[in-house]
């Protein structure tokens, strides 16, 4: 990327990323629970295991650092729904991390997603520049 992209790109506050640092797959799948109408011992057990999943599998990187987690299904959510089925996900990762996953100073947080026969969520680390 030339001098002249980085500086458009500055006038928006963007930096140019880094490398992929990590990448992980986690074996769950993320639904939107905005709509469920689910018990709420059901929907406790299934915040539970999204992030413990999540804190079993991802490991402490050096920060600042952006997360980009892709949900992988046979459809795709809207963007609304999309970040709410990554929510325990993310607090997961945030967890392992050791940072408020408020905090945008350290780590920024993103969604994709892509079509898959199966459920599953990959988990990017990308090291940005501080």
């Amino acid at each position: 990327m030339s001098a002249a992209a980085d500086a458009f790109m500055g006038i928006f506050g963007l930096k140019r990323l880094g490398t992929v640092v990590a990448t992980y797959w986690l074996p769950i799948k993320l639904e939107s629970t905005a709509n469920a109408r689910w018990h709420w011992r059901k929907k406790a057990a299934h915040a539970r295991q999204q992030r413990q999943t999540a804190r079993l599998i991802a490991m402490p990187v050096e920060l600042p650092v952006l997360v980009l987690i892709t949900r992988v299904g046979p459809r795709k959510l809207d963007s609304d729904n999309l970040a709410i089925s990554a929510k325990h996900v993310r607090d997961g990762i945030a967890d392992v991390l050791g940072v408020d996953d408020g905090d945008e100073t350290k780590v920024r947080w993103d969604y994709a997603q892509e079509k898959g026969k199966g459920y599953g969520c990959r988990v990017d680390y990308v090291r940005v520049a501080p």
